[in-house]
């Protein structure tokens, strides 16, 4: 059964809350929502910007405590400085892919940031999505070492590896992480929407060739097409709830400010036809049905959805993410990143190949800790792990406590 509070945090996990759900939202402001729960679980699923839009509205300010407000204030400033760091980093890498003629497409919040949210901060991001074409993996590499990223791998010379790097990416569908120092991680995708179709072929022939052309300012760039972009949101998402891995409530924002912005003009036929052609049909019915349910996201007449996405478990996996971060790290994908040790030549780069795994790079630990130096980052190496563990026990206290008092 949903609380007052999640019930709250549904609410607020949109950009404008129609009349009918704000009264429903000042009745449980009224009712004495625990504001302390709510900050936490803002924080844990990135709607804390969303939280403050509402909470500034003059409807609502006057229920809100002073501190609460200042600390959602304060969170605003710090997100708002980290988004346009993350988007001035991006429109260098666009600018120097059309300088190789690199094709990208921006995805999830490095687009719907600036084209869904309008205010970067509202959209926060926690590394760089593209997608690129295959043939050009290595090019896009190329021109991210030269703007100054480096390999989560730890490869001195950052070069792109041939035998081992090539050969595990194509098995993930993304090449390894890049760090700018203290600023974001970059991942490079080579396919999405491929997870339930057999390997090999042209798994990306489609979307590239539905693609869109979109603009980060006077940057040219690439986008999904609308049926591709909804998709993907869907897809994406309802994989890592199937996977009982950590969801955020801003996806689901994601999707349901999507339709509620381009609903109406979406090729539905032509999105379903994508979806059974990937295998993708039951997860787009699984969100859709949440969102109808929980967010009344507006819908085609007679479009059926299915309830197969539980919110109370959705938002109890949420609230153990570090725990579940913890748990999957040597999940399915790090199976498959593991396997990068098969295709490693010869012992010493096997052994290189499983510490760059094992143990953060300088470049990863600098945009986590915002830390820079070899000296400012050994304690941080020393201390990495009992940080990561503290916050799955002060995670799992607070999921206790709160099932205690709810």
């Amino acid at each position: 059964m949903t609380t007052n509070l999640e019930r709250c945090l549904v609410l607020v996990s949109r950009l404008e809350v129609e009349p009918g759900d704000a009264d429903e939202l000042e009745a449980l402001f009224r009712g004495g929502i625990a504001w302390e729960d709510l900050l936490l679980d803002a924080a844990t699923f990135g709607i804390q910007p969303l939280l403050r839009r509402h909470l500034e509205t003059p409807r609502f300010r006057a229920l809100a405590p002073a501190p609460v407000l200042e600390t959602l204030d304060q969170a605003y400033v710090r997100i708002s400085l980290k988004s346009l760091q993350m988007h001035g980093a991006l429109r260098r890498i666009l600018l120097a892919f059309n300088t190789a003629s690199v094709q990208a497409i921006p995805l999830k919040g490095a687009h719907l940031g600036p084209s869904l949210y309008g205010d970067l901060a509202l959209r926060p991001m926690t590394d760089i999505d593209l997608l690129v074409r295959a043939g050009d993996r290595k090019a896009a590499w190329d021109q991210l070492i030269a703007l100054g990223f480096r390999s989560n791998l730890d490869n001195p010379s950052d070069k792109f590896n041939s035998t081992v790097d090539e050969a595990v990416s194509l098995q993930v569908g993304h090449l390894p992480a890049l760090y700018l120092d203290r600023v974001c991680r970059v991942e490079l995708h080579l396919n999405i929407l491929a997870e339930n179709l057999p390997p090999g072929g042209d798994l990306m022939g489609d979307i590239w060739a539905r693609r869109i052309p979109v603009t980060f300012g006077e940057i040219q760039a690439w986008g999904l097409s609308p049926e591709h972009e909804l998709l993907y949101l869907c897809a994406h998402l309802h994989r890592h709830v199937k996977a009982g891995d950590a969801a955020t409530l801003l996806w689901l924002c994601d999707i349901h400010e999507y339709l509620r912005k381009y609903g109406a003009t979406l090729d539905w036929k032509t999105l379903d036809r994508l979806a059974a052609g990937r295998g993708l049909t039951e997860a787009v019915a699984d969100v859709l049905g949440l969102l109808e349910a929980h967010w009344r996201t507006p819908l085609p007449p007679g479009r059926v959805t299915a309830p197969g996405i539980d919110l109370d478990d959705f938002l109890a996996t949420g609230r153990v993410d570090p725990v579940r971060k913890l748990e999957n790290a040597f999940g399915a994908f790090m199976w498959k990143r593991l396997d990068g040790v098969r295709l490693a030549q010869g012992p010493r780069a096997k052994a290189v190949y499983l510490l760059g795994l094992v143990f953060p790079s300088r470049e990863r630990m600098a945009v986590k800790y915002g830390k820079r130096g070899t000296m400012a980052m050994v304690p941080f190496y020393v201390l990495h792990p009992f940080l990561q563990t503290g916050r799955a026990i002060r995670s799992l206290v607070r999921n206790g406590q709160r099932r205690l008092r709810h």
